[in-house]
């Protein structure tokens, strides 16, 4: 099976050296060298995909030889065949957060996630021969997941040190509700592993939070630090890399905007250019 595999590989010393790194990276992480062997020895599948990964990329190797568990999940438990549905991807992320409780430990767990999903997504490329269509849909569904999580988290850090976002409607309290939108590539669900993300975050109306353990604030400035806390999370470049990078530049006003805006300056702005 080895002999099979390193047939099909461009650089065959290349795919050695991954395996022989992620040979010692199962030794470390406490796995049986002896059971990898064998799988490589008998399991035609999984030998195919090892060398192909580690024929294709070198980022791959060595989020492989970082985490050699996901070899098994790759091979034996990942969804190969299509593309993840955005409710399911969400539903894993919200999963892998669920111990967390700073905004460190999120994001690290977040990155964490994402490396695991491009090893995914890779090998259905590179292994699996999946069509473009449905690669960029999961790699959008991915964005959609981590911009999901990362607003959420944020919004109930931020919730609790200042309150929920209110305004005066029609003479009563109603909420001031957020929503993201993609634009660019990941609006047309058409991003691929270089992309950077294009959201722009809009709020619905002016107003002021009820409160919290560090005051009050006017939807724009809660907005503004709701939208720095969702960036942070996606973009920022720790050890465990980021999820994605983001273009605020595509927002109505551009950079001289904040980056929340309220609908009624959107509709302006989109109106009027």
């Amino acid at each position: 099976n080895l002999a099979w595999g390193l047939s099909e590989s461009a650089d065959p010393g290349i795919v050695l050296v991954g395996l022989e790194r992620f040979l010692d990276a199962c030794e470390a992480a406490i796995m049986a060298r002896g059971e990898e062997l064998s799988l490589i020895g008998f399991d035609s599948r999984y030998t195919r995909m090892m060398c192909r990964l580690f024929d294709q990329s070198h980022f791959l190797t060595d989020i492989m030889c970082r985490n050699p568990q996901y070899a098994r999940w790759l091979a034996y438990e990942a969804v190969l065949g299509q593309a993840v549905p955005r409710e399911d991807m969400l539903a894993d992320l919200e999963h892998w957060v669920s111990g967390c409780q700073t905004i460190a430990e999120y994001g690290q767990a977040m990155r964490r996630w994402r490396q695991r999903e491009i090893m995914r997504i890779a090998t259905r490329d590179i292994f699996v021969h999946a069509n473009v269509v449905s690669l960029t849909q999961d790699i959008s569904n991915l964005a959609d997941a981590a911009l999901e999580v990362a607003y959420r988290v944020a919004y109930s850090m931020l919730e609790k040190r200042y309150g929920r976002p209110m305004c005066n409607h029609e003479g009563e309290e109603a909420d001031v509700t957020f929503v993201v939108i993609g634009m660019g590539k990941l609006g047309g669900c058409e991003l691929n592993f270089s992309s950077d993300i294009d959201p722009i975050f809009v709020y619905s109306d002016e107003g002021e939070t009820t409160g919290g353990t560090s005051g009050k604030l006017s939807t724009l400035d809660f907005f503004q630090k709701l939208g720095e806390h969702i960036i942070q999370l996606v973009s920022e470049v720790t050890p465990e890399g980021h999820i994605f990078r983001v273009d605020m530049r595509l927002r109505p006003y551009g950079r001289v905007s904040p980056l929340a805006v309220s609908i009624g300056r959107a509709i302006e702005y989109y109106g009027n250019y």
